[in-house]
């Protein structure tokens, strides 16, 4: 007897109350162009849009950062960071002074504990059927379904799962020798999640990637250009009082940077994790690595991409097509399968 062709169950958040998965987080984004307010960490509170200050270092403000200040032949370029939030909800902020500095977010033994549970069930489902394969949408399915039946035993894990997001996309803050810190979202969930296989170990804070990561944070998301510019030169020109006239035109300006560099400093870890990054938490995104040659793009997804990928956890993992450890990544809804 022929098998009954039947379309697969794709709505798997149909249960939940909360907005939590990656799907429904991305989806609220894109129409509010913010987490709701019981993600948020710090009240209130929501940081600034970030603005060109100028090319001289400002002297009225803390928060800012600057980029090219040693170099002879472009002029510095000075960016606004936010203001802080309430300063005893910032990391950090209890400690000495001297043990006030960056440290990893240790997930929750609890969260792993319950990833572990999920590959298990599907494990011994494969094993009593060996037609139902392990894939990565069945155990999103099973993840998400333990914590949906058991709800009310995960409230401290669900409450941390909505900090990390709003920290990996509205930023977050710690207290570094004695002054509150701020780094991007992007830059956030770097240091945190990304995993560096070809050393065995996570990334390191250097101060200097997270200025650069602001000022690449700028150059996304500004509106703002010149409102005078020479004809003659395409360069901004100066009014009488030294000071740039800035204007908002209301649409990206900037496509990203280009930054001469030296050797291994984390660059093609820095760019496979934006690719990754901005892929999980963008609807109908693609993305790809484009190096010196195809086979060189090859390597760094196979040795960068996907073993750091391997390592995300499963809450920030949008629903995928394709085994435990995938050869490549498909952010798509599961397949027609037959029952």
């Amino acid at each position: 007897m022929a098998r009954k062709k039947k379309e697969a169950k794709t709505d798997i958040s149909e249960k939940a109350s909360t907005i939590l998965r990656p799907e429904e987080i991305v989806k609220y984004l894109k129409e509010n162009n913010r987490l709701p307010s019981d993600f948020s960490p710090y009240d209130d509170y929501f940081p600034e849009t970030l603005r060109f200050l100028g090319d001289e270092k400002p002297t009225n403000t803390h928060y800012f950062v600057g980029v090219n200040e040693d170099d002879e032949d472009v002029l510095p370029i000075y960016v606004s960071t936010p203001t802080p939030p309430k300063l005893d909800l910032i990391d950090g902020y209890n400690l000495p002074q001297d043990e006030q500095y960056w440290r990893k977010i240790e997930i929750p033994k609890t969260l792993k504990k319950l990833e572990e549970k999920a590959f298990l069930s599907m494990y011994d489902v494969e094993r009593r059927n060996r037609q139902e394969t392990v894939q990565g949408y069945r155990v999103y399915q099973k993840f998400w379904e333990i914590i949906d039946e058991e709800e009310s035993d995960y409230q401290e894990e669900i409450a941390w799962i909505k900090k990390m997001w709003w920290y990996r996309i509205h930023g977050y803050w710690f207290y570094n020798d004695g002054e509150p810190v701020y780094c991007t979202g992007e830059y956030f969930d770097y240091l945190n999640f990304w995993f560096i296989k070809d050393s065995e170990t996570w990334v390191e804070f250097r101060e200097e990637d997270r200025r650069i990561s602001i000022f690449s944070e700028y150059l996304k998301t500004t509106t703002e250009s010149f409102g005078s510019i020479s004809p003659l030169t395409g360069r901004a020109v100066k009014r009488d009082d030294g000071t740039y006239d800035v204007i908002d035109i209301g649409s990206r300006v900037f496509f990203g940077d280009m930054k001469p560099k030296f050797r291994r400093c984390g660059e093609t870890q820095w760019a496979c994790h934006g690719i990754w990054l901005g892929c999980s938490t963008t609807p109908a995104a693609y993305g790809t690595i484009i190096s010196m040659d195809g086979n060189n793009a090859e390597k760094h997804y196979y040795k960068k991409l996907i073993p750091a990928w391997n390592k995300y956890p499963m809450f920030l993992k949008p629903i995928w097509v394709g085994s435990k450890r995938p050869t490549s990544i498909k952010l798509i809804e599961p397949p027609i399968c037959f029952i």
